[in-house]
């Protein structure tokens, strides 16, 4: 990603699922090193445990709270 993108807050590719996540910048833009993502999740929204093996995230809770699961440990931010 050569120049500064701008994404409108309801912008980026929607993927309708329980959480509608909308891609803001891709991996294929940044040439492998990051995605960029927004989800709105409902309250009670539980992701199944998964793990990324060449891939990192980063949370921004903007309301409410969530619980990850990290290396068997819960964390509550």
């Amino acid at each position: 990603m050569s120049r500064p993108k701008y994404v409108a807050p309801n912008g980026g590719n929607l993927y309708e699922f329980v959480n509608n996540m909308r891609v803001k910048v891709t991996s294929q833009e940044t040439k492998g090193a990051y995605d960029v993502c927004e989800e709105r999740c409902p309250p009670g929204f539980a992701s199944k445990p998964h793990l990324y093996v060449e891939a990192h995230e980063t949370f921004f809770i903007i309301k409410g709270t969530a619980t990850f699961i990290w290396v068997m440990r819960r964390m509550t931010g």
